[in-house]
């Protein structure tokens, strides 16, 4: 969880309220950008603003082990292996040491 994150993979795009549940680095955080609901993300889900920080602040009060995220559909065709489940011993990259989509797009 980042209250405020930045990828590097996009831009420096921010990130708010990001909750991360893979290993590549998909998130559920907040977006202001046009078309919520609609697939405009890289595999993220997005929320949002208020809806992001309420959800983060729940989180946080819970803890990311009594947190459970179901995404539902079908996985879209593509070369990418499927995700694991992140845990704690799973060090994800942050900003300024690499990119936390682990080389999902090519990098």
């Amino acid at each position: 969880m980042e209250r405020m994150h930045y990828s590097e993979e996009w831009d420096n795009a921010g990130m708010p309220h990001s909750i991360f549940f893979t290993t590549r680095g998909h998130a559920i955080h907040g977006s202001n950008h046009p078309g919520m609901g609609t697939p405009a993300s890289h595999g993220c889900v997005r929320l949002s603003l208020p809806n992001a920080a309420t959800l983060y602040q729940l989180v946080e009060a819970q803890g990311m082990t009594t947190t459970k995220v179901v995404v539902r559909g079908p996985d879209p065709p593509g070369y990418h292996a499927p995700t694991d489940i992140p845990t704690a011993a799973s060090p994800r990259r942050r900003r300024g040491g690499g990119w936390p989509f682990g080389g999902l797009f090519g990098r």
